[in-house]
């Protein structure tokens, strides 16, 4: 039977292998894609990691600042109240 006298579609074994190429060069296209994606992905990933734990030392520098100026706050204002205490006292035994 002929391809004039078949009543369907004939498709030959040279469509085939060719269509089966394009598929096979497409499939590698995709993996390298995927494979170039992956180092990106890792990449990225060990970039935020690195930005996480800089800003986790960060945070806790800020921290470690805070409660060193609040200590300074609390001495001084210690001193500030222990000074007027005092200059009232010297006041009232002055002024008397």
């Amino acid at each position: 039977m002929t391809a004039a006298n078949h009543p369907g579609v004939v498709v030959g074994l040279r469509e085939i292998y060719a269509l089966l190429s394009e598929v096979r060069d497409n499939l590698s296209q995709v993996r390298s894609d995927l494979a170039r994606l992956s180092d990106r992905v890792t990449e990225a990933d060990r970039r935020h990691a690195e930005h996480a734990e800089r800003e986790q030392r960060r945070g806790e520098d800020h921290e470690m600042r805070l409660r060193a100026l609040e200590r300074r706050i609390w001495a001084l204002s210690g001193a500030a109240a222990l000074a007027g205490a005092s200059g009232g006292w010297l006041a009232s035994l002055l002024g008397g």
